[in-house]
């Protein structure tokens, strides 16, 4: 049995265990297969995470491959000619990606030795890395058992929950810590890619699909379709 981690006294943990299991259940067998989760690559996984920010996934598959393809390794990035990497974002209007995976990939390798930190405060340090593309490297590249809270992230708790959601999310210091307290003791990377899948496929901002959704039951404002809050 998926359990939580930590669940602070405050939190419905019996809403929470059932969330960590029915999420992760589904998501083995229904989640969606993108070539920087087929690894533990850490390089990998921070090229998705810089190139997914504000972008959709479906989106990101086309120039990923070419990516890493062409620049294996966090020292071909770091020499890389901004106008070299900028003719794959060229297409979907990311312009600046370019120039943030250069400008990451110069500070790991002066600073660190070409190898990505695994300290947290360090990422922290390094220009273009917030606390979820942090998170996300530790957690999907590293194991750590850390939260990835995100505007979908938080309207699928905030829904199940009924807690109060906030814009920005990353700045949702609350939802991020009750994020925390619920992750199951194991299993974070799973269950934080559940929900982002969930919430895509059925949280939505808007027309919500909430009688095809796997976690209708557990859901303190589920209603007829279409009738979910917008968080």
């Amino acid at each position: 049995m998926t359990k939580c981690s930590r669940a602070a006294p405050d939190v419905d943990r019996e809403r929470a265990e059932q969330l960590c299991q029915i999420a992760i259940a589904w998501f083995r067998g229904n989640g969606r297969d993108f070539p920087w989760r087929c690894t533990r690559d850490v390089y990998q996984i921070l090229v998705a995470e810089i190139c997914l920010q504000k972008t959709n996934a479906d989106k990101v598959l086309v120039v990923f491959d070419k990516i890493v393809g062409k620049y294996p390794n966090v020292e071909a990035i770091a020499n890389a000619e901004l106008s070299d990497i900028n003719q794959y974002f060229s297409g979907l209007g990311l312009f600046k990606r370019g120039s943030f995976l250069i400008e990451i990939a110069r500070a790991i390798v002066n600073d660190y030795g070409g190898v990505i930190p695994r300290d947290r405060e360090a990422l922290l340090k390094i220009r273009g890395i917030g606390d979820y593309t942090a998170n996300s490297i530790l957690c999907l590249g590293y194991g750590e058992q850390l939260p990835l809270l995100d505007g979908s992230t938080q309207r699928l708790l905030s829904r199940v929950f009924n807690r109060k959601a906030e814009k920005p999310a990353w700045a949702n210091r609350n939802m991020r810590d009750f994020m925390g307290t619920i992750l199951p003791g194991n299993n974070a990377r799973d269950f934080n890619l559940a929900l982002i899948d969930i919430a895509a496929a059925y949280c939505r901002p808007k027309k919500a699909k909430c009688s095809n959704c796997p976690l209708s039951a557990i859901c303190l404002t589920s209603n007829p379709v279409g009738d979910v809050p917008a968080y």
